[in-house]
This record gives structure tokens, sequence and C-alpha cells, in this order.
């Protein structure tokens, strides 16, 4: 089923700020995004980069700003944001949007 367009828009933006932070801080040499648009909608962003200490990220450093956003993002959406990460181990960013919040869109 197709997203609203607002809903669109937002995951795009999620999307880009996650390959920016890849890009910026994560030394990642191959990145994999994807898509599952069945009951519920989940974008799937995973790097080989560096990967960072999640609780040490909590703390709003400047470094992590882009996190506090995407966060945002999928709150106004209605959606979960899962960030799973180890130093030199990767990211993995999920971007969750349940059933129920698609269709009160």
């Amino acid at each position: 089923a197709l997203l609203p367009s607002e809903h669109q828009l937002q995951i795009l933006f999620i999307l880009q700020e996650a390959l920016s932070n890849i890009r910026k801080h994560a030394n990642a040499r191959n990145v994999q995004i994807s898509l599952n648009n069945s009951d519920d909608f989940i974008l799937s962003i995973q790097d080989d980069g560096d990967g960072f200490n999640i609780n040490a990220a909590k703390i709003q450093s400047e470094s992590h700003i882009g996190l506090k956003i995407m966060r945002e993002r999928a709150a106004q959406l209605g959606a979960r944001l899962e960030i799973i990460s180890k130093s030199g181990q990767g990211t993995t960013i999920r971007l969750i949007l349940p059933h129920s919040a698609r269709m009160a869109a």
C-alpha cells in the first residue's frame, strides 16, 4: 500500500540523515538499505563502519544531533526508530511504521 506523501517525505528525510551520518562518521565500506512495505512499513539502513557506543551517544553531543533529528521525525510519523550499534561492528538503523500508524494518516 502506498504511504501518504507526508509520510514518504519524512521517511526520505530520515534516510538522507542516516546516509549523511554514515558518510560523515562511520568510515563504512558498504551500506545496505532494505524496505519491507507490508502491513508494517520497515526501512532498514545497515553499514559496516566503525559503529559507536549508543549509551554515550544519548548524551546530546553535536556529533549525534542527526540521531535526535531522526528520532523526532519518526515520532511525528507515529513510528519507532531502533538504533543497533557497537564500536567496531557497524550500525543498523531501523524505522518501523506500524500498520495502525499507517491507517491513522
